[in-house]
Formats: C-alpha cells, structure tokens, sequence
C-alpha cells in the first residue's frame, strides 16, 4: 500500500513521464501510415471522390461514370453499386447515422442529390438543382447547406425547400468555393464571407483575392483555416500563416492532427501539423500520381484516398487506397 499513489495529479502525470508526452506520442503515431489495402479501377474509368461511411468499416467511392459504389475498408468484399449520375461523381459525404448519403456531379447544370442508403440500398430522397457542392449541418445534421457560386443556401431535409439564401455584396469568387456551417451551426463560411445564420446578416469579408479556397473552420470553433492563412473569429485578424498548407485541401482528425492535400507542379503531397500550434509532423510526396480526394475515418486511425496517375483527365491507373494511421509502411519493418 506504499507504493500506491493516492495523489491524483500525481498519479496522472506520472503514467506520462514527462512533459507534453501526450502531443509527442500523438506526433510520433501520425508521422507514419500504411497502405492495408487497394482498389484499382477497371480500364475504362477512374475513381473521383471518396468517403468513409458512418460505421468505419466501408467506404463510399465515386466514378466518372456517375456510378457510386460501397467497399469495405479492411476485406475484400464489395457491398453495393448505384448508377448515381451520367457524369462523373465530384463529391459524397454519409452522414453521422449513416442513412444518408449527399453527393454532387461534375456539370455544367450540376446537381447534388441526398440518398437514402439503409442497408446499402439507394433511394433517392431529395435534388438540389444547381449545387456545385453540399454539405450536412454540423450539429443535428438537419439541414443541407448548399454552394453555388459565391452563393450559399440553407435547405430543410425534412420539406426539402430552400430556407435562406447567403449572397455576398462583393464576392472574393474563390475558384472552389465551399460553404460550410461552423462547428455550432451558428456561422457560415462562403466565398470568404462570414454570415450568421439566423439573422442572415454579413459579419466579415475577408480578403482572399486570388486564392483558390475559401476555408474551413477549426474544430474549436474559434478558427478559420484558409489556404496558408489561419484566422481568429474573435478578433477577425490573420492568427498565423501555415506555409505548408498551400493550396491544400483540409481535413481534420478527430485526434487533433490536421491532414492537407496539395496538388503543385504535378507533385500531390500529403501534409500531416499539429492541430493546436499547426507545427510540422510528417509529409508523404505521390510522385507523379494525383491525389483527386481523401477522408479521415469518424475515428483518426484510418485514411482513404483517391490516387490518379495521367495526363489531365486521362488516367492510365486510378486506385483507391486505405492506410491504416501509426503503423510504419511494411518495407520499413525489419
């Protein structure tokens, strides 16, 4: 008995044996992935866009043919095919229940849809006409916020009609612009335009001329992370600049790590920084190979990609890949 440690903050930070060793081994166990397993695409079409579903243990792919199909993420089973659209599939997204399923088209009249995907059955449910981009509220998952442009609009699942309609007075016009709910649903971000949401009324512009990206917001809530800019939303002034997140697309973990995907002279790099001081953890270059999309699992030990290898549009080789976090690649294993 004296040995037991009945002193709690004693005993707590004593299992750690030093300072910040939870960030370092949070650092140490992202620094490295391994592939667990491929996808290739057959001759005459490639993979789009890719998503995990709600459970973790399959994930939702898109095609250029328009077709959406389930995979499992660790077996080699195959669990459902859709023909969603007759052009190629530019974004999907299940929601947390995992009986929905929003996806959106690359077109000229694009248009996003919300399935119902129980049992892995697809049912159309609702049509969002001219939305390059949709997305599920943050919180009860509700609403659709959808993208036009540099327009945003607010849509109720159940009655599947447009509730509010954001429009900028003078729009940045970000060239993939994708609005999005803040984590309390409360603030929108489009087009690098803060609004309320329940007074519809314009809070911030900031000026984003030239970029890419419209942002994302932090998991805290008091953050917006566009391009290399990282914004306080209590003070609306630039917090820091992140040069490793160039024209990346954001994504991130539920174990506070960022990952970000960037697309610069051919090369595609995945980029994994801490979320709370955005420092440098590891980074892994595709030589040669587009990554077109990617998703972190609800819970941060796996990552889903889509891998392209062509000349523009044309792939000679289209995968999807699923790596299992903190585990070292298999030829770094003596």
């Amino acid at each position: 008995m004296r040995d037991l440690c009945l002193n709690f903050a004693e005993h707590y930070f004593r299992r750690h044996e030093g300072y910040s060793s939870r960030r370092l081994d949070r650092r140490y166990v992202h620094s490295q992935i391994r592939l667990c397993r491929m996808i290739r695409a057959e001759d005459h079409e490639f993979f789009t866009c890719c998503a995990f579903t709600a459970c973790a243990t399959s994930v939702v792919v898109g095609l250029s043919s328009g077709e959406v199909r389930v995979y499992s993420s660790r077996s080699q089973n195959d669990y459902a095919t859709h023909q969603c659209y007759r052009c190629p599939v530019s974004y999907l997204k299940t929601s947390k229940n995992g009986s929905l399923l929003l996806t959106s088209n690359l077109s000229t009249s694009p248009v996003s849809k919300l399935w119902n995907i129980e049992w892995n059955e697809f049912s159309r449910q609702s049509n969002f006409f001219r939305q390059e981009y949709v997305e599920f509220s943050k919180l009860d998952e509700d609403k659709v916020l959808g993208t036009s442009g540099s327009r945003a609009t607010i849509y109720d699942i159940l009655s599947e009609r447009p509730i509010t309609t954001f429009i900028p007075s003078i729009a940045n016009r970000c060239q993939r612009n994708k609005a999005t709910f803040s984590p309390c649903n409360e603030i929108i971000l489009s087009d690098g335009v803060l609004w309320d949401a329940r007074s519809r009324d314009e809070i911030h512009k900031f000026d984003l001329e030239n970029q890419p990206l419209s942002g994302v917001f932090h998991p805290n809530g008091y953050e917006i992370v566009s391009n290399t800019t990282v914004f306080d939303i209590r003070t609306l002034r630039v917090l820091r600049t992140v040069p490793e997140l160039e024209e990346a697309t954001v994504a991130f973990s539920p174990q506070n790590v960022i990952f970000g995907v960037s697309h610069i002279e051919g090369i595609s790099t995945l980029r994994t920084l801490d979320s709370y001081d955005y420092s440098y953890i590891s980074s892994t270059d595709r030589m040669l190979r587009c990554i077109a999309d990617f998703s972190v699992n609800k819970y941060g030990h796996q990552l889903v990609s889509v891998e392209n290898f062509g000349i523009c549009s044309w792939y000679f080789d289209s995968t999807v890949r699923i790596y299992d976090v903190g585990k070292p690649p298999l030829e770094y294993i003596a």
